[in-house]
């Protein structure tokens, strides 16, 4: 973990985890779920110096393994929704529920997918809707509507995967996220896609088809990962930014993944040879202006004698 000053290295977790970890986010009480592709989830709590490590496995059913080995859990997916909800993707869960949902009270909620035997997830995205946007490794796009009961499944439908699906040059999707326009980015080893006001367009002009990852920064700029560097999409999707080793100091082409503090600005970049900070103005916008300050004060904006205090 990084404070803003220092790393901090937590070794005793990997001889539960193996150290094989795919997947970070933190809560809204701060708590950092770590998926790994091993023996179980961990979420790590601070308390003062000390951190608390508590571990889900199959015990208890939370948890399933792979039908070759079911004790090997994979938790290849996570992601937080608008009401504080932790969602994962439980790679091919012996159970078929693939995709789980814990709540901040710590309540686990289980959804089985159509064709839950012959698919996998690989992206999981929570929709402004409340919507279950997932994408799979060979199969597409699929969309659950839980009509906001959570706890009921009798109401679940599908809406319109099938016919995002339809309209992709590529079944696998690498990337999944939506925008502050409630725009669907879609990222596959074939290029980007975006679905808005029910339809579907691909975008153009990025340094490489071959998507890795898709994330969105706090001011709404679209970061596309691949395995040739970075395109940055602006916030109002008029203009694009590419990156590489031979333009910056990123240190590898082939992008995992992005985070971003929305106090700095800063960017993390993960790629296959380590990673890179980037400082950029890309911060959430404030919702009033009491930390701001002029000077000086009064200001005379001409010789009329009107002044600004």
């Amino acid at each position: 973990s990084y404070d803003g000053e220092s790393w901090q290295n937590y070794q005793a977790l990997g001889a539960i985890a193996k150290g094989d970890y795919r997947r970070v986010v933190v809560d809204d009480s701060g708590r950092v779920w770590l998926g790994a592709w091993g023996r179980c989830l961990q979420v790590l709590q601070r308390n003062g110096n000390d951190v608390q490590v508590t571990s889900y496995d199959t015990t208890g059913g939370r948890l399933a393994g792979i039908p070759a080995d079911l004790d090997f859990v994979v938790v290849n997916e996570l992601t937080k929704d608008r009401h504080g909800n932790i969602w994962m993707a439980n790679l091919a869960a012996a159970t078929n529920r693939k995709i789980i949902a814990v709540t901040p009270l710590g309540e686990w909620v289980y959804f089985t997918p159509p064709n839950a035997s012959s698919i996998e997830i690989s992206r999981i995205v929570i929709d402004q809707f409340d919507q279950i946007w997932y994408g799979m490794f060979d199969d597409g796009v699929e969309v659950i509507d839980y009509r906001r009961t959570l706890f009921d499944p009798t109401d679940d439908v599908l809406t319109f995967g099938d016919a995002v699906t339809a309209q992709i040059s590529s079944n696998r999707i690498t990337g999944l996220a939506e925008d502050a326009d409630g725009t669907i980015w879609i990222g596959t080893n074939d290029g980007l896609f975006f679905w808005f006001a029910n339809q579907i367009s691909r975008q153009f002009r990025l340094i490489s088809n071959d998507i890795s990852v898709v994330r969105v920064d706090p001011s709404n700029n679209k970061w596309v990962g691949t395995s040739s560097g970075i395109t940055i999409i602006s916030s109002d999707n008029a203009s694009l930014t590419h990156y590489t080793t031979e333009s910056s100091p990123l240190v590898s082409n082939i992008i995992t993944d992005f985070a971003f503090n929305p106090e700095t600005g800063e960017a993390y970049i993960a790629t296959t040879n380590g990673l890179s900070v980037v400082s950029t103005p890309f911060t959430t916008l404030r919702q009033d202006f009491s930390q701001l300050t002029g000077y000086p004060k009064p200001f005379i904006l001409d010789g009329s004698g009107t002044q600004v205090s």
